[in-house]
This record gives structure tokens, C-alpha cells and sequence, in this order.
């Protein structure tokens, strides 16, 4: 049996969603960012391992060149989605 269906099911229930504006407001961007840094930090080892595996980056250059950049970006999205939100006059 193929794995196709399922991951083109799931595609098209997140076009859908997409497409309802349900992505646009605040509340659920902030609670998608804020799940995405959760997600990060409860895999950090998992994802410098990756790193060292794949890129042959040693963990203190993937934490600092990779992993702690990710995660300041994520912080200023937090705090500066409600200001980009704005209507432009």
C-alpha cells in the first residue's frame, strides 16, 4: 500500500485551513510561533546531532551559528508580529 494519499490529504486539509484566513490572526500566529520554539527547544539535541551528522558541525558551532539564531528570530517575530500586523496608512 502507498504512503501517498495520506500526505496529500494532510496537504490539502492545510490548503483548505490556509485559504479559511484562519492563519491571519494574532492569537494564532503567536500560539503557531510559540509551539514552533517549544518544539525546537525539546528536540535541541536531537537537531545539533542532525546537524553534526549531516553538516559535520561540531554541537558549540551549531548551537551558536545555527540553533541560537533560529531561536532569537523566532523571539523577534513574537514580539514584533503585533507592530507588522498593523494596517500600513
Amino acid at each position: 500500500m502507498s504512503d501517498t494519499p495520506m500526505p496529500l490529504a494532510a496537504l490539502q486539509a492545510q490548503r483548505t485551513f490556509f485559504a479559511s484566513g484562519g492563519t491571519r490572526d494574532l492569537p494564532t500566529r503567536l500560539a503557531a510561533l510559540q509551539r514552533l520554539e517549544r518544539a525546537l527547544s525539546d528536540r535541541q539535541d536531537e537537531l545539533l546531532a542532525a546537524l553534526a551528522a549531516d553538516l559535520g558541525k561540531p554541537e558549540f558551532e551549531a548551537f551558536f551559528a545555527e540553533y541560537h539564531f533560529l531561536l532569537q528570530e523566532l523571539r523577534l517575530f513574537q514580539r514584533s508580529l503585533r507592530r507588522w500586523l498593523k494596517p500600513r496608512r
